[in-house]
């Protein structure tokens, strides 16, 4: 692995679990993601400020896979579409972010489609990434952070051993509160005690 060219580190994709493909974002994605944002926004909007603003229109979901895809390439941001396996739906997405390849360092984040929730989906998919980053990007610290209130993305977090390294204690405002809130931050430092899932690259 190359810290000074991460662009040519080899990354196998996609990432498959027994019930998720796991893939960057391509060309021809921008209607799906559009539908998948769209239908779930009042849901997506309470955590992911994002969710106001995107994906508003075909042509903006379409400019943005790509763009993201250019952006997988050159390793600066790892986005990553979570599809269905057997219906090859998009149910959410998920990616490498915050990178620091002096490390290296990644943040994983994550949302899902509203209808997908409560099915184990996002534990599944944060398992495989989290495997993925120690042992393909070589990673030596994975973070997860959330809002204070935001109690699904912590369990994610929680549930995969994460350890709650801090909460930084009123260093944001909720974008539709105003109200001041929390962020906690988790972090792994390897995969000890990761729940087993089948995958393959």
């Amino acid at each position: 692995m190359s810290n000074i060219f991460p662009s040519l580190l080899h990354i196998p994709m996609p990432i498959i679990t027994p019930r998720l493909l796991i893939r960057p974002p391509q060309a021809g994605d921008g209607p799906a993601f559009h539908a998948a944002i769209e239908s779930s926004r009042d849901h997506l909007i309470r955590f992911l400020p994002w969710a106001a603003t995107s994906h508003r229109h075909l042509e903006e979901s379409e400019d943005w896979v790509r763009s993201s895809y250019t952006k997988f390439l050159m390793r600066s941001d790892m986005t990553l579409a979570l599809l269905d396996r057997n219906q090859q739906t998009l149910v959410g997405g998920s990616g490498f972010h915050s990178i620091d390849w002096t490390l290296p360092k990644f943040e994983i984040g994550y949302w899902l489609h509203k209808d997908r929730e409560g099915q184990g989906l996002m534990t599944e998919a944060v398992t495989a990434l989290t495997r993925y980053a120690f042992e393909h990007l070589h990673a030596t610290r994975v973070e997860i952070r959330c809002e204070g209130d935001n109690v699904r993305s912590q369990a994610v977090a929680e549930r995969l051993g994460y350890t709650l390294d801090a909460i930084l204690r009123q260093d944001r405002r909720n974008h539709l509160t105003k109200q001041l809130a929390d962020t906690r931050i988790y972090s792994r430092l390897d995969l000890q005690g990761l729940p087993d899932l089948e995958v393959s690259w």
